[in-house]
C-alpha cells in the first residue's frame, strides 16, 4: 500500500482468544502492524485478540453511573477480554507501568493463572457508548465504540500536525506512557475484573476476562501538547 490511512482501527470478534493463533501467524502480525508504525500510521484496536500485540494501541471501556447520589461517576466496566499474553513479553514502554501494578499484588497471587512477564492489556479506556437499534429490540455497548472514539482524536490530532507541517502520531504507546507518568491521563480508580479479581487501582490497572482501565482515558489537550501542538 503506498499512502496507507493514518489511523486503522482493527477488530477481531471478541471470542476469538489468543490461543486461536498460531504464535508464529501472531508474531508475523505484529511485525507487519509494526512496519506500518514505522510508515506513521496509528493501529487501534479494542481489546480482544489483537490487543495483546505489542505494536497496536488496545483500548478497553468505561461506564458511566448517572444516578450515583455523590453526582455522575465514571468506572471501568465488565465486558470482554483482556490481560496478559503468552506469546508477547512486554515491551520496555510498559514495563514501569505495568509492574508497579504487579508489585501491589500479594506474593503467590493468581500463581500460575496468568502470565506476569507477558505484554499486559489494555493500554487505555474509554467510554463505551450504548447504541440500539430504533425499536430498542436490540442494543450493544462493546469496547468497539471506545476504540473508535480514540480513532477520532488521533484523526483529529493528525490533521493539526500535517497543517503545521509535522509527522502524523504514528505509533501512539510510547507517548501514551510517558504521559502517565506525567499524569496527562485520567485514571479510573473503581471498577473489578469479575472473573480473575483484578481490581482497577491508581495507575494502570488490567484485566483478564473483564476488562479494567490500563492507563486510564487519553486527555485530548494533553496529547496535544505532547505533540507540540
Amino acid at each position: 500500500m503506498d499512502t496507507p490511512p493514518k489511523v486503522i482501527l482493527q477488530n477481531f470478534p471478541h471470542w476469538l482468544a489468543e490461543t486461536s493463533f498460531d504464535p508464529e501467524l501472531a508474531r508475523s502480525l505484529c511485525e507487519s502492524y509494526g512496519q506500518l508504525d514505522a510508515r506513521g500510521v496509528t493501529m487501534l484496536s479494542a481489546i480482544y485478540t489483537t490487543g495483546l500485540v505489542i505494536t497496536i494501541t488496545s483500548v478497553g471501556g468505561t461506564s458511566a453511573n448517572i444516578c450515583a447520589e455523590s453526582g455522575p461517576t465514571e468506572q471501568a466496566e465488565s465486558w470482554n477480554t483482556g490481560g496478559f499474553s503468552n506469546i508477547f513479553a512486554r515491551p520496555e514502554y510498559q514495563q514501569q507501568a505495568v509492574s508497579a501494578y504487579l508489585d501491589t499484588m500479594e506474593d503467590g497471587t493468581y500463581e500460575g493463572l496468568f502470565n506476569r512477564s507477558g505484554r499486559a492489556i489494555p493500554d487505555v479506556a474509554l467510554h463505551r457508548m450504548w447504541a440500539r437499534t430504533k425499536d430498542a429490540s436490540f442494543g450493544s455497548g462493546i469496547n468497539d465504540y471506545a476504540a473508535a472514539v480514540l480513532a477520532g482524536m488521533v484523526a483529529l490530532l493528525n490533521d493539526e500536525l500535517l497543517a503545521a507541517g509535522k509527522p502524523p502520531v504514528g505509533f501512539l504507546n510510547p507517548l501514551l506512557y510517558e504521559l502517565d507518568a506525567a499524569d496527562g491521563l485520567r485514571d479510573f480508580a473503581t471498577g473489578e475484573n469479575e472473573g480473575c479479581g483484578f481490581s482497577a487501582t491508581t495507575g494502570w490497572d488490567p484485566s483478564v476476562r473483564y476488562q479494567v482501565s490500563g492507563l486510564g482515558a487519553p486527555i485530548y489537550t494533553k496529547l496535544r501538547e505532547a505533540l507540540g501542538l
